[in-house]
């Protein structure tokens, strides 16, 4: 679709219709398409950032972990940020899932296996996390969720309100025996 997408993947794009133009999002910072499958996430047209989870580990400097990592691409400068590392700048080793960018662009919900984002949640699988663009820095959104639940908890879906203040969450319970 786009000239410097050789790479034989899904990548993910922005066309604009008034302007009849296709942009390659997932994309190097020499503007040609990564090296792994991308796929869209997220779109807030008034910040004017594109979320998106890309298995490509040459989008950023530092991405060498070859799992799915969350990209927060930013269209007014054309960088590309990685919303999904550690506080001490590695990469998350646990792929990451269903990013949700907030209206002002500040914020991305997602969910992922990596308790090294922030403090552990309670669930047995994924939890949900919360990446302040601005402030590059991730919390855990289900960590205080009421403790001694019986069982095992399994995060299904969620939808959160713009702040991720509130979290509405789909959970199941395998019961312990």
């Amino acid at each position: 679709l786009a000239p410097d997408d050789f790479n034989a993947a899904a990548d993910v794009f922005l066309f604009d219709r008034n302007q009849n133009r296709l942009t390659l999002i997932s994309a190097t910072p020499a503007g040609r398409s990564g090296n792994g499958a991308s796929l869209a996430g997220g779109f807030d047209p008034e910040s004017g950032r594109v979320s998106f989870l890309s298995r490509a580990s040459n989008l950023v400097p530092g991405d060498g972990n070859a799992r799915w990592d969350l990209f927060a691409h930013e269209l007014s400068t054309g960088q590309t940020t990685l919303v999904s590392p550690l506080g001490d700048g590695a990469t998350s080793m646990s792929p990451v899932s269903e990013p949700r960018i907030s209206p002002d662009g500040r914020h991305v919900v997602f969910r992922s296996r990596d308790a090294r984002l922030g403090s552990q949640g309670v669930f047995v699988d994924f939890n949900l996390f919360r990446y302040d663009v601005a402030g590059q820095s991730s919390i855990c959104l289900s960590t205080n969720l009421p403790e001694g639940l019986p069982g095992n908890w399994t995060l299904h879906d969620f939808a959160s309100s713009p702040d991720a203040r509130y979290v509405v969450l789909t959970a199941s319970v395998v019961p312990a025996r």
